[in-house]
């Protein structure tokens, strides 16, 4: 959905980052530098546009033992 809204320049994405934490609640934070090509897919082609505005401090609540990504976009 994202995607196609950005390829229709109707959205711009800024940021993306991922988050994962473990049962034991240790959280982790990926850039899409950080992944290869398997682990992040079609995402891999933000890459370029991103500001790098979002970073692991921006995390209020992750779940134990899940996965999230947090993504900043703008209306153009």
């Amino acid at each position: 959905m994202v995607a196609q809204r950005r390829e229709w320049g109707i959205v711009r994405v800024l940021d993306l980052l991922l988050l994962k934490k473990d049962p034991d609640e240790a959280l982790e934070a990926f850039e899409i530098a950080d992944l290869d090509d398997t682990e992040i897919g079609e995402l891999r082609s933000y890459e370029a546009e991103l500001a790098m505005l979002l970073s692991e401090g921006d995390v209020a609540a992750v779940e134990p033992g899940s996965t999230a990504a947090l993504m900043l976009w703008e209306n153009t």
